[in-house]
């Protein structure tokens, strides 16, 4: 039964995207209300944990942005500590996303701080995030410079490391993801995204379709580089058969990843080194294959490409937002943070847990 309800509610979460009228007021609602329903019968057999760690909530421009935290267990306020920033999809919110992908607990095992960034209703009646808003396609406005805001009262309230705060996103999440690394890429070590798509590929709503449909991107990129001392290495999960996201769209975010690095580092334009490994599926797991492609400039870009997979956080638990079947995405992209901060600041290799 449930297997059914999560195959449904993903059918019509695909259906809804196509629709060249999804954006009325109607549509929405409607939208709106069978994936709350949805969502509601689904917690029934997968509850939601709430993370009742901190929150804290302000107004720039007049909009107001929250945010709830998780500090990892005997937190220490005398020590600083690496920082993700976690974006949620369409439809999700901090809860929904900690409990779909268990970052709380790779957290609390390799002791991270977690900010999570919730959309207002009042801002998308679908709690996503306006990734093609054209304020937020340039610094000093728009939803990225809301993030970077609480990013900076964060740093000092819970003693974030500033050369070690890392971003994920999921879905619109991803895009926005894509947005901050571009505009703001003085703030980040490392990015990953999942069914995301890149910085500034659509400028209006019926945009924003046509690209997620298709991952056909005419728009130029645009980077903010003036105050970086680092390349961002990007690690991309996308699966074969997401129907809401199309998998194009990847390698658009490693094109465009690959092009800001080139500008960080100055480096000529090169071949990057491509190291390709396919993984087979088994024991009711997805094949995969993973793409490493090495940079001149030392950064590098992973992409994880997981056959069969749709619109989902990969290796998550059994819902609407993730899939277990697919490699445990997690789990990886603790690891990429910390040997991307190693690469950058540290000689010597320190253990992972969990």
């Amino acid at each position: 039964m449930t297997e059914m309800l999560v195959s449904n509610l993903r059918s019509w979460r695909d259906m809804f995207f196509k629709l060249p009228y999804y954006n009325t007021a109607i549509m929405a609602s409607a939208y709106a209300s069978y994936m709350r329903y949805g969502s509601l019968v689904l917690e029934q057999y997968f509850p939601v944990t709430a993370n009742d760690d901190c929150k804290f909530e302000y107004q720039v421009d007049g909009a107001t942005q929250h945010f709830e935290v998780h500090l990892p267990k005997n937190f220490d306020n005398t020590r600083k500590y690496p920082c993700i920033v976690a974006l949620h999809g369409c439809m999700q919110d901090a809860d929904k996303l900690v409990s779909s992908t268990r970052i709380n607990e790779y957290a609390d095992a390799n002791g991270y701080v977690v900010l999570y960034p919730e959309q207002d209703l009042s801002e998308n009646a679908l709690s996503c995030w306006n990734w093609s808003d054209p304020e937020s396609q340039k610094r000093g406005t728009g939803e990225p410079y809301r993030i970077i805001k609480g990013i900076d009262k964060a740093i000092d309230k819970y003693n974030i490391d500033k050369d070690n705060i890392n971003i994920t996103g999921i879905s619109a999440g991803g895009a926005l993801s894509m947005a901050l690394v571009c505009l703001y890429p003085e703030y980040f070590n490392a990015v990953v995204i999942h069914a995301g798509l890149k910085f500034n590929a659509a400028d209006t709503a019926i945009e924003s379709l046509i690209a997620m449909g298709t991952g056909i991107v005419d728009n130029d990129d645009d980077f903010c580089i003036s105050k970086v001392k680092n390349t961002i290495s990007g690690l991309i999960f996308h699966g074969t058969e997401d129907k809401t996201v199309n998998i194009k769209n990847a390698n658009e975010i490693i094109s465009q990843l690959s092009k800001l690095n080139k500008l960080i580092s100055k480096y000529p334009q090169g071949n990057a080194q491509t190291e390709i490994t396919a993984v087979k599926p088994e024991n009711n797991k997805y094949g995969y294959t993973k793409i490493v492609l090495s940079q001149v400039d030392g950064s590098s870009i992973l992409f994880y490409k997981v056959d069969g997979m749709g619109h989902a956080w990969s290796g998550g638990k059994e819902d609407l937002y993730s899939d277990p079947r697919g490699p445990n995405a997690t789990d990886i992209m603790f690891k990429f943070f910390e040997e991307e901060y190693q690469r950058k600041h540290i000689s010597h290799a320190s253990d992972l847990h969990i």
